[in-house]
């Protein structure tokens, strides 16, 4: 097939058929132009007298018919291309070889970055403007575009949109190979609610994921146009990676819900503690509970971490979708309480405050040791302010906490008009929530119900 090529291109040049071709069909342009305007004559002649005889250019008629780079063209067709076309249907083995060696290449990288402690490396990935990344995914694109340089070399035909459909399965199995990495869903009960529990220093896989997933879907659409360039016209429509990009997508998606997941589980046992404790007998307000000191040991664990790993907009996208779980499970914790005393709800309001305070500074946690080891306060958190949406969101949610404990802690004689104020959108359910939480006898609650 090369000494074909050669030939092809000895045969081409001999007969300067490009070059001639170029100029042909530079003249027929301007034999374009040139009937263009004949033909506006010929109307304007017809309009201004109808009587005047126009004679036909039957020159002009047949040069639209035979045109010298027509010929030039199928001349050129012929020769280059003509033979070495008829090996398209006989390099299936050599499309297979290039799949198995992309395959291959991948396995061993993947296999390689999986042998790294703890699951991520500082040698397992690559720095990119999509924050760190795993190499394999540089070196995927690499050795497709090496085999695209390969394939057109030889031909840019059937082979070629062969090759393509070879690269869209080896990136389904690559996604595949990223998969692999999440840890295993937990289902829970009848509840058939899945969490994820990532190990430690596990967030930094997570991130690796996201990020790789998200260079992907960066790079294949790029791919695909270079791919449609490069092949025959005739068969460029039919080179799509959409399916491909949509499921690097995923992938991100996905391993940003377990990443969100994982941190919750770590801070169950910070919730748990909070709910067994006496809220019922609580008789002394103190400082901020014990559990709130818990919640904040796991944040400033693993939130840095995922700053500096992660772009900026999914980091942001992380934040708000913690903040949002960690907000409902506190709500939830309160609200399945069976009664909660007068002090408890002050002690409640206290520990949503530091809450608020934990979470208003999310974005920006800071690492004490890093911090002290930096020669600075040893704060944990920088002065750095949270965007306006995510603060937006805390400071909705902390509030409608609040409400909820302050209905509590009303005194029953004026709980039905306080409820009209603070709740005038809440739900007869709600207000015999809030009296099952004071402890309100069931008659009285009946009676308040039917005033509402």
């Amino acid at each position: 097939m090369q000494s074909t090529l050669r030939f092809e291109a000895e045969m081409t040049e001999k007969f300067n058929l490009l070059q001639e071709l170029q100029q042909s069909q530079e003249q027929d342009v301007i034999n374009q132009k040139q009937r263009e305007s004949d033909a506006l004559n010929h109307n304007r002649l017809k309009k201004d007298n109808k009587l005047m005889y126009v004679p036909t250019n039957h020159a002009s008629i047949n040069l639209l018919d035979d045109t010298e780079s027509g010929f030039l063209s199928l001349a050129n067709s012929v020769i280059s291309g003509g033979i070495s076309s008829i090996f398209d249907m006989f390099l299936g083995s050599y499309v297979l070889l290039e799949r198995q060696n992309l395959e291959d290449l991948l396995q061993r990288l993947s296999s390689e970055e999986d042998s790294t402690s703890e699951g991520v490396g500082m040698n397992s990935g690559s720095s990119s403007t999509f924050g760190n990344i795993y190499g394999s995914s540089t070196s995927m694109f690499v050795f497709i575009k090496n085999s695209i340089k390969r394939c057109t070399a030889l031909t840019n035909g059937q082979t070629f949109l062969s090759l393509s459909k070879e690269f869209k399965t080896c990136m389904i199995h690559y996604i595949e190979l990223l998969m692999k990495r999440i840890p295993p869903g937990v289902t829970h009960g009848s509840s058939k609610l899945v969490t994820y529990v990532i190990p430690p220093n596990g967030e930094l896989n997570m991130c690796y994921l996201i990020n790789t997933g998200e260079y992907c879907a960066e790079v294949v659409p790029q791919l695909e146009i270079m791919i449609q360039q490069k092949m025959v016209p005739s068969l460029s429509d039919k080179v799509s990676f959409e399916t491909e990009v949509d499921a690097f997508m995923d992938l991100v998606a996905h391993c940003i819900k377990v990443l969100v997941s994982g941190i919750l589980e770590r801070l169950e046992v910070s919730f748990r503690t909070m709910q067994s404790i006496n809220w019922a007998g609580f008789t002394t307000v103190g400082e901020e509970s014990a559990y709130l000191h818990m919640v904040n040991g796991v944040l400033l664990e693993a939130i840095p971490k995922i700053r500096q790993s992660l772009s900026p907009s999914y980091f942001n996208n992380v934040c708000n979708k913690i903040a949002t779980e960690i907000l409902q499970r506190y709500l939830d914790v309160i609200l399945k309480q069976k009664h909660i005393s007068d002090m408890a709800t002050q002690q409640l309001l206290l520990d949503t405050y530091n809450m608020k305070a934990v979470l208003t500074q999310l974005p920006n946690l800071t690492d004490p040791n890093q911090s002290h080891s930096a020669g600075s306060s040893g704060s944990s958190s920088s002065n750095k302010m949270a965007n306006s949406m995510y603060l937006k969101l805390v400071n909705n949610k902390i509030a409608h906490i609040e409400m909820i404990l302050k209905l509590v802690g009303t005194p029953e004689d004026i709980l039905l008009e306080r409820f009209r104020i603070m709740w005038p959108d809440g739900q007869p359910s709600d207000l015999q929530l809030l009296m099952s939480l004071k402890g309100t006898k069931r008659n009285d609650q009946q009676v308040i119900l039917e005033m509402l």
